[in-house]
């Protein structure tokens, strides 16, 4: 007979001649299962889930705004601020005092919150609690102190930015007040006022113009050969410095409206709320393995012992 024909054959048999044994059996498991699962030995947990897509975040590196936002949530800020904030601590069981206490509420925390990426490209939050409302206010602050967290960063960058512009404006405002007054300078003093303009009409008029006039414009040539070069690079570089001044004080707006923005940084597709059935544990499957078990583990017994008794039977035979 072929090896299915046999394992068959063996079952049917087995079935046949201890279904009392396997009907004990499968009737224990399944009562054990049951209360084995119940609150009596298993604290039942309730799951408050949230899903998320991120927005808003500044782009860093080749990150994308998701692996942004699974960094943020994995920070030690947030962590802490929800334990201290609900007092886990105490919710948890775990002593405070204890030199393993931070390890075992980091544990514990990270047991109980779940944090991953979907195929879509969204983050899921997944909190279990014995307390519903607990796991829904975690699952919550969580999102908060994402938010939080996020916008403090950035108000930190972008007041280093404004910081950085306000000096670029303070330094480029001061070239700008030193060009100025040289500038003003070499218009009291020497009547220059615009340099190429002037250069055209001093030497037209000073071949046109009578003696008395000439002198002045002589003067006047001779001051723009001796200050105009000078007076035109200024010219120039105020208009440089003017220009870069602008773009600061763009910046620097920038900057400013960026530290004072208030924005939200992820898109609640699923909102957290108070769960009102349990998760954790799932009764039937746990009867359901229970039964499976137990059933094999006889069947296995039970062929152990068929097999015995054909041996002796045999070393029986032969004497």
């Amino acid at each position: 007979m072929s090896q299915n024909t046999v394992d068959t054959y063996f079952l049917v048999n087995a079935v046949r001649k201890y279904w009392k044994i396997l009907v004990l059996v499968i009737v224990v498991s399944a009562i054990a299962g049951i209360v084995f699962s119940s609150s009596l030995f298993l604290t039942p947990l309730y799951k408050s889930k949230s899903v998320l897509y991120p927005s808003n975040l500044t782009p860093y590196s080749q990150e994308s705004e998701t692996e942004q936002m699974l960094q943020f949530f994995q920070s030690n800020v947030i962590r802490d601020s929800v334990i201290i904030k609900y007092d886990l601590f105490l919710h948890y069981g775990i002593d405070k005092s204890d030199k393993l206490g931070k390890y075992r509420i980091y544990e514990e925390f990270n047991n109980r919150v779940s944090i991953t990426r979907s195929e879509y490209e969204s983050v899921i939050i997944e909190v279990y609690d014995k307390d519903p409302m607990m796991a829904f206010n975690i699952n919550r602050e969580m999102i908060n102190q994402f938010n939080n967290k996020v916008r403090q960063t950035q108000r930190e960058k972008a007041f280093e930015m404004m910081v950085v512009q306000q000096d670029l404006m303070d330094v480029t405002k001061r070239h700008m007040d030193s060009i100025s007054n040289r500038l003003r300078v070499l218009s009291n003093e020497y009547k220059i006022l615009d340099f190429e303009t002037q250069v055209k009409e001093a030497y037209r008029g000073f071949f046109s113009s009578n003696a008395t006039n000439r002198m002045q414009l002589d003067l006047l040539i001779s001051n723009l050969e001796e200050h105009g070069g000078e007076y035109n690079l200024l010219g120039i570089q105020l208009e440089q410095f003017s220009v870069a001044y602008a773009t600061a004080v763009t910046e620097y707006e920038k900057a400013r409206i960026d530290v004072e923005k208030k924005l939200t940084y992820s898109n609640e597709i699923i909102s957290p709320y108070p769960p009102d059935r349990k998760s954790w544990p799932v009764r039937w499957l746990i009867v359901l393995i229970s039964v499976a078990a137990s059933t094999f583990l006889s069947f296995l017994v039970i062929g152990v012992v068929e097999q015995l008794k054909k041996i002796q039977i045999h070393e029986n035979s032969e004497k």
